[in-house]
C-alpha cells in the first residue's frame, strides 16, 4: 500500500478494503489486476485516436498508393500482448538453432542424428 504510505500490520480489514475500493487508476494494484491500459485515461485514449486519424488523412491525401493504411497506434496492454508473442518466438527459433547447432557437430563428428 505504498500509494497511501500505509503498512498493511498496522490496518484493519475494513480500512484495507476502503483503501483497496479508492485506488488511483496509476496504481501498481490496478495495473496488476487489469494490465497496463487500465492507467489509460480518456483524454489518452482520444489522443491515441487522434494521432491515427492524422495518420489516416495524411495516407488518403498521398492518394493511398504508399502502402496499406496505417494502423491504429497500440495501447501499451497491446503492446505487451505482443511483445509476450515475440518473446514465444524468440524462445522457439532459440531451440531450433540450438537444434541445429547439434546437428551440425553431430555432422562433424560423424555421429549419427541425435536432435
Amino acid at each position: 500500500m505504498r500509494f497511501f504510505h500505509v503498512h498493511l500490520d498496522q490496518t484493519g480489514i475494513g480500512t484495507l478494503a476502503a483503501l483497496v475500493e479508492h485506488m488511483p487508476q496509476e496504481s501498481a494494484l490496478l495495473r496488476a489486476l487489469h494490465g497496463p491500459d487500465v492507467a489509460l485515461t480518456y483524454a489518452d485514449h482520444l489522443a491515441r485516436w487522434q494521432v491515427y486519424e492524422l495518420r489516416l488523412a495524411n495516407w488518403q491525401r498521398s492518394g493511398g498508393k504508399r502502402g496499406a493504411a496505417p494502423e491504429p497506434p497500440q495501447t501499451p496492454g497491446e503492446l505487451l500482448e505482443a511483445d509476450k508473442g515475440n518473446q514465444k518466438n524468440q524462445k522457439l527459433v532459440k531451440r531450433l538453432r540450438e537444434k541445429l547447432r547439434r546437428k551440425q557437430q553431430a555432422d562433424k563428428k560423424g555421429t549419427p542424428d541425435v536432435v
